[in-house]
């Protein structure tokens, strides 16, 4: 309980139990592909990993920019908590991972260079 006046934080990791997995290295990394994958195709989210850059049309909709922002942060979150495992940011941070980067799209390109299925080996 905080002391009154003093804003209460609440971490919510109810995600994670609706099917989103840890990633752990290159063993588990087509769990997590899919998991991902799958849960955002179900929240209509999905886009967010595959293009970096708004059409002319959302461009000119001031509610769509809007919309996006908030999408990706969306997304960004959920991702930040399957890539918690201090190996996986370890060897992340070691290939130049900007953890702060505003693009879902960014976050996931580095971690499918890492342990994608065309990289062989991996931890």
């Amino acid at each position: 309980m905080s002391a009154p006046g003093q804003p209460v934080y609440v971490i919510n990791y109810y995600h994670l139990t609706l099917g989103l997995v840890q990633l752990d290295g290159h063993h588990n990394f087509q769990i997590w592909n899919t998991a991902l994958r799958q849960y955002l195709g179900a929240s209509s989210l999905l886009q967010h990993l595959v293009l970096d850059e708004m059409s002319p049309e959302q461009r000119v909709c001031e509610t769509c920019r809007d919309n996006r922002y908030v999408e990706r942060g969306r997304v960004l979150c959920l991702i930040d908590l399957t890539l918690s495992s201090w190996p996986v940011r370890e060897a992340l941070y070691e290939r130049g991972w900007e953890d702060d980067h505003p693009s879902p799209k960014y976050h996931y390109d580095m971690v499918t260079s890492i342990w994608g299925p065309a990289v062989q080996g991996g931890f």
